[in-house]
């Protein structure tokens, strides 16, 4: 028997822009079986985990741009920004600009 289904895959992304580089893309994926005690979907630190990832692998500081994702809004996510100014900056698109963010189109 195949069973209830109804599983889902998430992706949290990043594409990175150098000028003189080439675009590099950064992800995660979810994967959500409808297990027990199983995470649906991307806590606040799998954003920082991936944020931190990226800082990483490109060894550069980020500039971040951010939908309004309500996980996108948590404070934690704000504190860790914070702690982190040195390398980090976050921006927030405007609650509705789809010319701003070509994955809402």
């Amino acid at each position: 028997m195949r069973g209830a289904g109804g599983g889902r895959v998430s992706i949290a992304g990043v594409a990175c822009y150098r000028p003189g580089d080439r675009p590099r893309l950064f992800y995660q994926l979810r994967v959500y079986r409808r297990r027990k005690g199983e995470a649906k979907g991307f806590s606040w630190s799998d954003y920082r985990d991936l944020i931190i990832a990226t800082h990483r692998q490109l060894s550069a500081p980020l500039v971040w741009c951010w939908d309004n994702l309500n996980i996108h809004l948590a404070p934690e996510l704000a504190d860790f920004a914070a702690e982190n100014s040195d390398w980090l900056r976050i921006f927030r698109l405007p609650a509705y600009a789809p010319d701003l963010n070509p994955a809402e189109m």
